[in-house]
């Protein structure tokens, strides 16, 4: 499966199987933290917790999202 990439491992972000969020919510999340909102009441919206949101908003998670925006 891995040399197919059909391998549960290989998939990110959306298809990943354990995945609660879309990339459109990932950015609203970044969005609304940019605007003032806390941690703990974007959680509570996502139904997801604060250290999660900060993972998000840090870029310690979703990271295929970052690493491919140079520029």
């Amino acid at each position: 499966s891995i040399r197919h990439g059909t391998a549960a491992c290989l998939r990110h972000g959306e298809a990943a199987v354990g995945a609660k969020l879309t990339e459109v919510e990932i950015y609203k999340i970044i969005d609304m933290h940019n605007n003032g909102h806390s941690k703990k009441e974007i959680a509570s919206l996502f139904f997801i917790t604060p250290h999660h949101v900060g993972d998000i908003i840090n870029h310690k998670t979703w990271t295929h999202l970052w690493t491919h925006r140079a520029g």
